[in-house]
C-alpha cells in the first residue's frame, strides 16, 4: 500500500443535472494560494539562498548550477531592463530556446516585472518548414525584447524578425546587433520590486501557443491566478511535494503546459532541484538520459509513454541502475497519452524488484488553457487510462455527446481566453461559463465518482465508418497498442468514411528484433514474414473479441519509417500527432485503402 504522506485521499462529490448531464468535484476545499506565482521566488532567495534551483551540463559534460539567491539577484535585473526598455503587457517577450539555465532566468525575469513571457517552441526558429508558425506567433504577440540562446545557431532566424522585432537577447555567441545576456545582469533594479508587488491575480505572466495539431497555433493566456491556484492543487494531492524537497530530472519542453508550468513551477514553489536532462525519448538522445540517471537520483520523475518504454528497457538489462534509479523514488509521472498497461507492469515489477515496493505510478489530464491540472490520480490505481478526480476548487460537467461524455471544467486554473483572439475566445465557454475542452470521459463507477475517470478520447479526433457508424479513435488507439506491445510502439487508426477500420503500425524496432532473434533495419520491416506473422496473429485474436465494425480492424500496415519531429508527426513531448502521420503517408493510406502492396489484408 502507499504511504497515506503520498496522497491525500479523494472525496468526490457527484451531482446530477438535467437531460442526462452531471458534474463531479472535490468536497476539499482549495485552500488559500499566494496572489502571484511568484511570490516563491524571494522567499526562497531569503530563507535559503544558497539552495540549488536548477542544473545544467556544460559542453565538458560538467553541471553548471544555480542558486535561488543567485537566481533572485539575475531575475531583479533582467526583469529592470525589460521595464527600461518598454517591456510590457501589450510588448511580452518571446523566447526561443531549448530548456537552459539562461532561458529559465529569461522566463522567470519577464513574469517578475509583470510582461508576459512566450515561450516558443524552438522547432519554430530551427526547422525551416516550421518558419511560417514562427512568423505568425511572433506576429500576434508584437514582442518587445526576443531571446535565443545561441546566436550563432539561431542567426538566420534573427535576421529574418530583425526588421521587425529589433532588441535581441542571447546568452552566447552575439551576432551582430545582439545583446549579451550577461551583461544585462549588471543593469540595476530600481523599480523591480515594487512592479512585481503591483501585480496580482489576474496579470498576464506567460502566454503558450497549442500545437496548431488540429488548426492555427492559439497563444493561451496564463495568469497569476491559474499558475498560482494550479501549484496549490498539486500541492494538495501530492502533500509530500511540501515535505521532501523535490529532485527532477525532466527533459519536457518548458514551451508547453506539462514541462512548463507544472514540472518548471512545482520545483520552484517547493524550494525543488530540477537537472536539465539533455536527453529525450528518440534513439539518438535516450543514452544522455540514461547517463545522467547513473549518477542522478530524482524523487519524481516525469515522462511520457515512449520515454517510459524505453526506460524499461534499459533498467531490465541493468539491474544496477534499476536499484540507483528507484532507491528515492517516491513517484513516477506520465502523460503526453495513457501508458500501455504492459510498460505500467513493467515499471512495477522492476520498482518491486528493487525496492520491495511498487512506487506509485500516476497521471492527470488537462490542457493548455487549464495550466494545465484538472483532474490527478492521487490514490492506487491498477488503469493506466484512469486519469484520477477533479482536483480541489474545479468542477466537471459531462455533457452527452452521441454515445459518450464530454468533458467540461470550471475553475481558477482556467483561461480567460486567447491572446488577442477574441472570436476564439467566446466559442470555448457555455452558457455555464464552463470551459469546452473537446475531450470525452466517463467514471470508472457510476456509484462512486472517487474511484476515479477513465479518458475516452477526443471528439474532434472521432469519425464515422461509410455505414455511419463511430469510432471512438483515442479509446480503439490505447487498446490495440496493448494488444500489439512490446512489437508495436503505437498506432494511427484510419476508416473516416471508409467501409472499415485500418491501422498505421510503428514498430518497436528493438522488441522485433529481440522476440524474433534476427538484425535488421527498418526497412527490412515490412519484408519479414515471421514479424508481419506476429502482427496478423494479435490482431486476429483481437477481432475474434471484437466484431462491431466500430472496434474491428480489417487491414494494417507497419511503417519502415520511424515518425518525423520535424514533419510534426511526433511532438516535442513525444507523442503521436494522427493528424501529421496521415497528411505525411497520404500515398499510403491511399495504398492502404486501396489494398495494395505493402498492406497486409486480414
Amino acid at each position: 500500500m502507499t504511504s497515506p504522506s503520498i496522497f491525500s485521499a479523494p472525496d468526490i462529490d457527484r451531482i446530477d443535472c438535467r437531460e442526462g448531464s452531471f458534474s463531479v468535484r472535490s468536497r476539499t476545499a482549495l485552500e488559500d494560494y499566494p496572489e502571484r506565482v511568484l511570490d516563491c521566488l524571494p522567499q526562497w532567495a531569503a530563507r535559503d539562498p544558497e539552495r540549488l534551483f536548477i542544473s545544467q551540463q556544460d559542453s565538458e559534460g560538467q553541471w553548471q548550477s544555480l542558486s535561488y539567491g543567485d537566481l533572485f539577484q539575475r531575475v531583479r535585473a533582467l526583469g529592470q531592463f525589460f521595464i527600461n526598455q518598454g517591456c510590457n503587457a501589450d510588448r511580452p517577450v518571446a523566447v526561443l530556446s531549448e530548456n537552459s539555465i539562461a532561458s529559465a532566468t529569461v522566463i522567470l525575469a519577464s513574469m517578475y516585472a509583470g510582461v508576459p513571457v512566450v515561450p516558443i517552441s524552438a522547432a519554430y526558429a530551427t526547422i525551416p518548414e516550421a518558419f511560417g508558425r514562427l512568423d505568425y506567433c511572433l506576429e500576434v504577440i508584437t514582442p518587445g525584447a526576443i531571446f535565443v540562446e545561441d546566436g550563432q545557431r539561431f542567426a538566420g532566424v534573427v535576421d529574418r524578425i530583425s526588421c521587425d522585432f529589433g532588441l535581441c537577447i542571447t546568452a552566447k555567441h552575439p551576432a551582430a546587433g545582439m545583446l549579451s545576456l550577461a551583461t544585462l545582469f549588471k543593469t540595476e533594479p530600481t523599480s523591480i520590486d515594487k512592479v512585481f508587488q503591483a501585480t496580482g491575480l489576474d496579470t498576464v505572466v506567460k502566454i503558450l501557443f497549442t500545437s496548431g495539431s488540429t488548426g492555427t497555433p492559439k497563444g493561451v493566456i496564463n495568469t497569476n491566478r491559474m499558475l498560482s491556484a494550479n501549484q496549490q492543487q498539486l500541492l494538495q494531492i501530492y502533500p509530500f511535494l511540501a515535505d521532501d524537497t523535490p529532485v527532477l530530472l525532466d527533459w519536457l519542453p518548458w514551451s508547453h503546459t506539462f514541462g512548463g508550468n507544472e514540472v518548471f513551477l512545482m520545483a520552484l514553489r517547493n524550494g525543488g532541484h530540477l537537472y536539465i536532462d539533455t536527453g529525450k525519448p528518440t534513439p539518438a538522445l535516450f543514452e544522455n538520459t540514461l547517463k545522467h540517471l547513473r549518477t542522478l537520483q530524482p524523487t519524481v520523475f516525469f515522462n511520457v509513454p515512449l520515454g517510459y518504454d524505453m526506460l524499461a528497457t534499459a533498467l531490465e538489462s541493468d539491474s544496477e541502475l534499476c536499484e540507483h534509479f528507484f532507491q528515492n523514488m517516491q513517484m513516477l509521472f506520465y502523460s503526453g497519452s495513457a501508458l500501455p498497461q504492459s510498460i505500467w507492469t513493467r515499471l512495477e515489477q522492476l520498482s518491486l524488484q528493487a525496492t520491495g515496493k511498487k512506487i506509485p505510478i500516476v497521471t492527470a489530464w488537462g490542457l493548455t488553457e487549464t495550466a494545465p491540472l484538472v483532474t490527478g490520480v492521487h490514490f492506487n490505481s491498477s488503469r493506466s487510462d484512469n486519469i484520477g478526480v477533479p482536483v480541489a476548487g474545479c468542477e466537471l460537467k459531462f455533457i452527452p455527446s452521441g454515445d459518450r461524455l464530454e468533458i467540461r471544467v470550471k475553475g481558477p486554473q482556467v483561461t480567460p481566453g486567447y491572446w488577442r483572439n477574441a472570436e476564439k475566445t467566446a466559442d470555448i465557454f457555455d452558457q455555464e461559463g464552463f470551459f469546452i475542452t473537446g475531450d470525452a470521459a466517463y467514471l470508472k463507477q457510476d456509484d462512486d465518482p472517487s474511484a476515479g475517470i477513465i479518458f475516452n478520447g477526443r471528439v474532434s479526433e472521432d469519425f464515422k465508418l461509410s455505414s455511419g457508424t463511430w469510432v471512438a479513435v483515442s479509446q480503439l488507439r490505447t487498446t490495440l497498442t496493448n494488444v500489439l506491445a512490446p512489437l508495436a510502439q503505437d498506432v494511427v487508426v484510419l476508416g473516416q468514411d471508409w467501409d472499415s477500420v485500418c491501422l498505421l503500425i510503428f514498430p518497436h524496432l528493438d522488441a522485433c528484433r529481440t522476440q524474433f532473434g534476427i538484425d535488421i533495419s527498418g526497412d527490412g520491416l515490412l519484408a519479414d514474414p515471421s514479424i508481419l506473422s506476429a502482427f496478423h496473429e494479435r490482431i486476429e485474436n483481437y477481432n475474434s473479441e471484437h466484431t462491431a465494425s466500430s472496434m474491428r480492424v480489417d487491414k494494417f500496415a507497419v511503417l519502415a519509417e520511424p515518425p518525423s519531429m520535424q514533419d510534426h508527426e511526433i511532438t516535442e513531448k513525444g507523442s503521436i500527432n494522427q493528424r501529421a502521420v496521415i497528411k505525411k503517408r497520404e500515398a499510403l493510406v491511399k495504398q492502404l485503402r486501396a489494398n495494395q502492396t505493402p498492406v497486409i489484408q486480414l
